[in-house]
């Protein structure tokens, strides 16, 4: 994952939208999990943010400040921001957009424009962040486990999730897919799984990115103790190009993509 100034972060998502607008992807059905599908040109984009020394909460603020201007956007799915628990200073940002015009009349909105220039002086360290476009694999995008009904708050709070970035070996792409597909099979089949999806970079092939969810963080423990986790263990040296790769358990701030809405999204005005 490379980085970025800001403002080259932006000119970068833009001239990936197109690749990510074009993914195919196969269906696939499970019992335990709701699936709301969307079609091919639908656009993820994943931020990652590092606050200065002393600056995480002012960047907290900023990054939920455009939360709900960006989720009321016509062509927004979701704008799903969490924390990293062991590194507090660390923000990921789960975007979905319906195509890849959606994403690129966000990033040009005055919004975001001024977000980019005022962080990159304020918050940012280095003045930069990383980003990375996504294609969704198998269209399994927004999956949900809601066994009760609508979710509280209190239950919501106790959620954790996780990301985690590959890359594969050269020639490796393909077979890393297949681990991870097993994977997902296995974690999906968890009772405390909220969801597993799978998405590949649209700028680098090799490049999977892994994001998932958790009733709390005992579901997380046992889910890292599980059958599918060791076997994926014991074979990542075969497919990954480092096996120390980037991974951050995360909470969330605020409602997010696998809660049931109180608030509607842009998606369908």
């Amino acid at each position: 994952m490379r980085n970025l100034t800001c403002l080259a972060t932006a000119a970068i998502v833009l001239s990936l939208c197109t690749a990510a607008a074009h993914t195919t992807a196969r269906a696939e059905n499970t019992s335990m999990h709701q699936t709301k599908r969307t079609d091919s040109a639908t656009v993820f984009a994943t931020p990652l943010l590092r606050a200065q020394s002393g600056k995480a909460e002012q960047l907290s603020a900023r990054l939920q400040s455009i939360q709900h201007a960006t989720r009321a956007e016509e062509g927004n799915l979701a704008y799903d921001i969490f924390r990293a628990v062991k590194t507090p200073d660390t923000f990921i940002v789960i975007e979905a957009w319906r195509d890849a015009g959606a994403l690129q009349r966000h990033i040009r909105t005055p919004l975001i424009t001024d977000f980019v220039g005022r962080e990159s002086h304020e918050t940012l360290q280095g003045g930069r962040f990383d980003a990375i476009v996504l294609q969704p694999i198998d269209d399994l995008v927004f999956d949900t486990l809601r066994p009760t009904g609508k979710t509280n708050a209190a239950d919501r709070a106790k959620r954790v999730y996780a990301q985690a970035i590959l890359l594969a070996k050269e020639g490796k792409a393909e077979a890393l897919l297949d681990q991870l597909r097993a994977i997902r099979k296995g974690t999906r089949g968890e009772p405390g799984n909220l969801g597993y999806n799978i998405y590949r970079s649209a700028d680098n092939p090799l490049q999977f990115v892994i994001f998932q969810g958790f009733v709390d963080q005992a579901a997380f423990d046992q889910h890292v103790k599980e059958p599918h986790i060791a076997t994926f263990t014991a074979q990542l040296h075969e497919t990954l190009a480092k096996t120390d790769y980037d991974w951050f358990l995360l909470k969330a701030i605020g409602e997010t993509m696998y809660d049931e809405p109180t608030t509607s999204h842009g998606a369908g005005q």
